[in-house]
């Protein structure tokens, strides 16, 4: 489940390209609520990253180490994709939101490689079945 840095309260997890399998997906769990992860680029191959099916309350920090080479989506479990996410990642030079992450009700977030190092989401479980994934963020442009 990638390399673990543990700080004073957060946990941080970085996800690397071997950490994403032979599928293509690094699936989350329950118990990695609350932290962040650091990912980065993918050696050129699209990637998806699985929350897990879980209740209200749920929340992770996401954060890229700078430019990626293939799309990662950040995205439901199977049992999740049909949620509606919600909430906007904001681009810091002009207030817009940013084209470089895209968010999807029927996906989730497509982040793209037009991001750069310190762009960040969190998203926050606002409740189990049909609930909305509230996404939050800043994107240097």
């Amino acid at each position: 489940k990638g390399n673990q840095v543990h700080g004073h309260k957060k946990k941080v997890t970085t996800i690397g390209s071997s950490d994403y399998g032979v599928s293509g997906q690094h699936h989350l769990s329950g118990s990695d609520s609350g932290r962040i992860f650091v990912i980065g680029d993918t050696g050129g191959s699209p990637r998806t990253i699985l929350i897990p099916n879980v209740s209200s309350g749920w929340n992770a920090t996401f954060v890229v180490t700078g430019a990626i080479q293939s799309a990662i989506t950040i995205s439901g479990s199977i049992s999740k994709t049909v949620d509606p996410w919600a909430g906007a990642i904001i681009d810091l030079q002009d207030g817009t939101a940013s084209e470089d992450w895209v968010i999807t009700a029927g996906t989730g977030i497509v982040v793209g490689t037009g991001t750069e190092a310190g762009d960040q989401c969190t998203v926050e479980v606002m409740g189990s079945g049909n609930s909305s994934w509230i996404v939050s963020g800043q994107a240097a442009q």
